[in-house]
């Protein structure tokens, strides 16, 4: 399936009918998406309180590495990590 990513209904819409059961990748979507979320959020902070920026590479690898990370603290997202990576 093809998701609109380019407004928050249509991504909410794709997570509450596709991501709502405990198999790995219904649970490595919505932990990408609160890490995606999280770091969106933070990034602002910075910019805004600390008057730090990043690029969005920068972002966006970070966010690949929390991801990744916190992905291998749950079983079912773990094992689907390390075949993605081979």
């Amino acid at each position: 399936m093809i998701v609109n990513t380019s407004n928050w209904q249509s991504i909410l819409q794709y997570i509450q009918s596709h991501c709502n059961s405990n198999s790995g990748m219904h649970q490595a979507h919505r932990m990408v998406l609160s890490v995606t979320l999280y770091m969106i959020w933070k990034e602002r902070n910075d910019r805004r309180f600390q008057n730090c920026y990043r690029s969005v590479q920068q972002l966006l690898n970070q966010i690949k590495m929390d991801a990744y990370i916190r992905g291998l603290q749950f079983n079912k997202v773990r094992t689907l990590m390390i075949r993605v990576r081979g």
